[in-house]
């Protein structure tokens, strides 16, 4: 085998394998976006969604309080049933928005999880329909004068607490079963970096070593060569030398 023809093999191969790393790299690191991006639509999200959902449930329970607690003007009242009413429109939206995120994750990489969950938001709209009942005939009546102070107004929603509780008790546990979800899709990213991590570090070595052996082999096919010719020319110098080799 000629030197050219080793060279254009060394160099073939040594390219072949740096095509291998820059290959592997980048599905990689498509894979982890491609992941990380996913979770971060799904189940980040639905954290958000869930957080918020239970920030507006605490905040229907302030707005009912306030209510209650200026009975006697009926401006007041009217102002915190509007902001109220504003709040279970927001908290509707808001399971909308939860409802389609879990569709999707449920033709993603979680379906358990969705369907699961799903039951959940349907819990939770049932649970919406049943307080924001109570919560309006307790008004009805504040209005029509059969409940008058702001203990009888409490007795009367006394009925529909648990509702809210249980409520407020399902979102939480969504947001933390869905930050759980999330902390896996991290770990399994993580998994995947250091997989690629370990690949490119072992292609490239044997890069380097491929590199090393090409360096020796073409040294060793122009050295050898060389050493003959100058034994050749020792030898012709004391005259010793075959002119018809």
């Amino acid at each position: 085998m000629t030197i050219r023809t080793k060279l254009i093999s060394g160099f073939t191969l040594l390219a072949l394998l740096l095509v291998i790393v820059a290959t592997v790299g980048n599905w990689g690191i498509g894979k982890m976006n491609r992941l990380l991006d996913e979770y971060a639509r799904t189940e980040g999200k639905l954290v958000e969604y869930a957080q918020r959902g239970r920030a507006n449930i605490n905040m229907l329970r302030r707005f009912e309080k306030d209510a209650f607690i200026n009975i006697e003007s009926p401006g007041k009242v009217a102002e915190y049933v509007k902001q109220w009413q504003e709040t279970v429109e927001r908290t509707v939206k808001r399971l909308d928005a939860m409802e389609a995120l879990l569709g999707k994750l449920e033709k993603g990489h979680d379906a358990d999880f969705a369907k699961k969950h799903k039951e959940v938001v349907t819990s939770l709209r049932g649970d919406l329909n049943t307080y924001a009942a109570g919560f309006n005939t307790v008004i009805d009546k504040i209005k029509t004068g059969e409940i008058k102070s702001t203990q009888e107004a409490n007795s009367a929603i006394g009925a529909y607490k648990a509702t809210i509780h249980k409520m407020e008790a399902q979102i939480l546990a969504m947001a933390e079963e869905s930050d759980k979800l999330m902390e896996a899709g991290m770990l399994e990213a993580d998994k995947i970096e250091h997989g690629l991590v370990i690949t490119i570090v072992s292609v490239s070595l044997i890069a380097v070593m491929l590199a090393i052996c090409l360096i020796v082999a073409i040294l060793r096919s122009i050295m050898k060569p060389l050493g003959a010719m100058r034994a050749m020319v020792t030898d012709m110098a004391q005259g010793e030398g075959d002119l018809t080799r």
